[in-house]
């Protein structure tokens, strides 16, 4: 909504509702704070989604969809394939990153109390159900109390304080994959911590249950940075097969990214 002396005005969050003059204030329902958006960035978009959204039988309360526009500069998403504008924005609202979630002593921390647990194990070849390979992977439950608050930042960020206590530590080779599929074992939400590395995690959409053979033209390629957390939750948890790519495939766009070995720190809650 354009206001008066260029001014773009909207509300956000419940509890964070701002006006702000020559940028606008956006609420995104998994920061703790409102962001300031340099009015340019505005140029190009016409109208602003209403807060009431049906989709898929469910309705979006109590939040806006982010903006296809602004949100993909901010966003680590590519899509590719046949995206209308609205599922775009039901995507980005189920699929999010957050940079920089843990600082560099926070991720010393993590890896120095995991690390002497890996390293009895092997790395296998293949999984269970042959979704991952180059791999080995523990659960934890008790952790240091530096370490526990980290994964209460986790619980409370992703998962409203409602988690499973079971912390699944995945140590991904440099030359591991994780091949497309969805998990069965677990509720609605999945959030991880990506350590040592960047990679790039890619969605597919499922048109049937048969995940392996039917997917549709929609693929949507995330960026996961060193230290960032991921949460994916409801349509992209359910309707997407989610894979990490190899070395050979590792680019976000036009840009290679070197994968290198993997820590992956992935809460869930319960089903």
């Amino acid at each position: 909504m354009r206001g008066p002396s260029n001014r773009v005005c909207f509300t956000v969050l419940p509890d964070q509702q701002k006006r702000c003059s020559g940028s606008a204030c956006w609420g995104f329902p998994w920061l703790m704070y409102p962001l300031a958006v340099p009015i340019e960035w505005l140029q190009s978009i016409e109208e602003y989604p209403t807060p009431l959204t049906q989709r898929n039988n469910m309705l979006l309360l109590g939040r806006r969809l982010p903006s296809t526009g602004i949100l993909r500069r901010l966003s680590l998403l590519h899509f590719s394939g046949d995206w209308t504008p609205l599922e775009k924005q039901v995507f980005e609202a189920d699929m999010r990153v957050i940079k920089d979630f843990v600082s560099e002593q926070e991720e010393l921390g993590l890896v120095q109390e995991i690390e002497p647990h890996l390293r009895r194990l092997p790395y296998e070849s293949s999984h269970w159900d042959d979704a991952i390979h180059g791999y080995r992977e523990s659960e934890r439950r008790d952790w240091t109390v530096a370490n526990r608050s980290v994964l209460d930042r986790v619980s409370k960020t992703a998962f409203n304080g409602q988690v499973m206590p079971h912390v699944h530590i995945l140590d991904l080779t440099e030359e591991g994959v994780i091949k497309p599929h969805v998990d069965s074992f677990c509720g609605h939400t999945i959030a991880g911590l990506s350590l040592l590395s960047d990679c790039v995690m890619r969605l597919a959409k499922v048109s049937s249950k048969d995940v392996a053979k039917d997917t549709e033209h929609r693929v949507a390629d995330v960026l996961l940075p060193r230290r960032s957390l991921y949460i994916m939750s409801h349509v992209a948890r359910y309707q997407f097969t989610h894979e990490v790519l190899d070395q050979e495939q590792s680019w976000f766009g036009n840009s290679r990214v070197v994968k290198r070995r993997r820590l992956s720190v992935i809460c869930r809650n319960e089903p």
